[in-house]
């Protein structure tokens, strides 16, 4: 399933907080993340925080997936599940058209 997650705040530590060791180790696994097809989409706002898209199979994934993320205690996370559009609309519509037929 498809996670889209939102890291709010400046999740930028202070100094002594994250090493720059530690945020090139993540700069890795993100990497490792795209390539394995874990992580669709990612990005960093410029404001502070930032976002991704993860496809996990399970809730330990998805639990993996936030906190190994080193700024993780410095933010607010907000977890959204998605799906895709079209597959949703045309979902939608067939709940509508069911709702609207002689029973």
């Amino acid at each position: 399933m498809k996670f889209l997650v939102i890291m709010r705040r400046a999740c930028v530590p202070r100094d002594g907080e994250v090493s720059p060791e530690t945020l090139r180790k993540r700069a890795r696994d993100v990497r490792k993340l795209v390539t394995n097809g874990k992580i669709l989409w990612s990005s960093i706002f410029v404001s502070g925080g930032g976002a991704y898209v993860v496809d996990v199979d399970n809730a330990e994934e998805l639990s993996f997936a936030i906190r190994k993320n080193p700024t993780f205690k410095y933010c607010t996370v907000e977890i959204e599940p998605i799906v895709d559009t079209a597959n949703a609309l045309d979902h939608a519509a067939n709940l509508i058209e069911n709702a609207r037929a002689p029973k």
